[in-house]
């Protein structure tokens, strides 16, 4: 049987919903000290959120009295993760492959036309009329305000190193293709007519944001690791409304090969209707910021009142991709959330999400 612990070990850090329960992976653990898989000692077995290898709680030297709030690494992942953290500017740099005086003569270059500014709307005055029409605007994306303090900005970059080492995962802000049975001309936004295009604003921001995006230059946020829903996102600084947050970024695969895939982060790029040639985004070994971004939970209306965030597919000269950009301003020290079925209803199970 899986104790608390375990299954709390299992979910606690995981950003998507997981469709297994991992009974048959933990069924013969054995603790790492005294080699026991003893199942009545189940409720004290202890898993590393790196190596998901056990530990009885009461076999170490100084025995914990109670489950550990937020992630737990064994001694040896611990100084892995310690070694591998960069922690200096230059390591900092080095681990998003940014050449620093790239990223210190271009950081700022913003027109003066995008203004990324919260205002405060005026007031106006309804005009009455006898007949109501409202036309749909498309979003008119913005570029984000940076952080201008070279600490805070390298601080948001290591947060986020962070949670990508000890994820085991590679920074790419694009999408790779690394399959040859998924070669990069089976994302073709043609398979979906119905998909919709940057206009030439839109298109050129985005162009532009994807510069600064591709050197972990993100709007000001933070990676931080919360006790019970393992890494997230939050604001490091106000964020105004359609700001361009990051490109949901990844390996790119067929709906086929991962029928049977236990990864719980994926996101539809193509849907054809069929399963050869539709598409998804699998960011756990390769991918950026945007894997981190909390759901919100579908069936609670206090949940869905969190959204701040909007996630679409756009057509970018003739490929897909997935974009995600505030949807009302957000302000510093709030956690970033959109709704992980607004693209295909009901396809991942919300219901658990906090």
């Amino acid at each position: 049987s899986s104790s608390s612990a375990v299954a709390r070990s299992i979910n606690k850090a995981t950003c998507r919903p997981s469709h297994t329960t991992g009974q048959d992976k933990y069924a013969k653990m054995v603790c790492e000290i005294c080699s026991s898989g003893d199942p009545s000692r189940d409720p004290l077995m202890l898993l590393c959120d790196k190596c998901d290898r056990g530990y009885h709680m009461d076999c170490f030297d100084k025995p914990l009295k109670s489950v550990p709030r937020g992630a737990w690494f064994c001694d040896d992942c611990q100084r892995v993760i310690d070694a591998a953290v960069p922690r200096t500017e230059r390591t900092i740099l080095d681990f998003f492959k940014v050449v620093k005086s790239e990223d210190v003569s271009q950081f700022m270059k913003t027109d003066s036309s995008d203004d990324c500014s919260i205002k405060t709307k005026p007031k106006m005055k309804r005009r009455k009329s006898s007949v109501c029409l409202v036309k749909k605007r498309k979003p008119r994306f913005k570029m984000p305000r940076f952080t201008t303090d070279l600490n805070k900005r390298l601080e948001q970059k290591r947060s986020l190193a962070e949670a990508m080492v000890v994820k085991d995962m590679l920074f790419d802000d694009d999408l790779s293709y690394p399959f040859e049975h998924c070669p990069e001309r089976l994302n073709d936004s043609r398979e979906e007519p119905s998909m919709q295009t940057l206009d030439e604003h839109n298109h050129k921001i985005f162009m532009r944001f994807k510069e600064f995006s591709r050197r972990a230059d993100y709007a000001p946020l933070l990676v931080v690791n919360d006790p019970d829903q393992g890494y997230v996102v939050e604001a490091a600084e106000d964020i105004p409304d359609l700001t361009l947050i990051a490109e949901y970024a990844g390996e790119v695969d067929t709906v086929r090969n991962r029928i049977d895939d236990n990864v719980d982060d994926m996101m539809d790029l193509i849907r054809s209707g069929r399963s050869s040639t539709s598409l998804v985004i699998c960011p756990n070994r390769r991918g950026n910021i945007a894997r981190f971004i909390s759901g919100i939970n579908n069936f609670t209306k206090e949940s869905r009142k969190k959204a701040n965030l909007r996630s679409a597919r756009f057509g970018v000269n003739g490929r897909s991709r997935v974009i995600l950009y505030a949807n009302r301003d957000i302000k510093k020290g709030e956690r970033l959330y959109y709704d992980y079925n607004a693209l295909v209803k009901d396809q991942y199970p919300t219901d658990f999400f906090v």
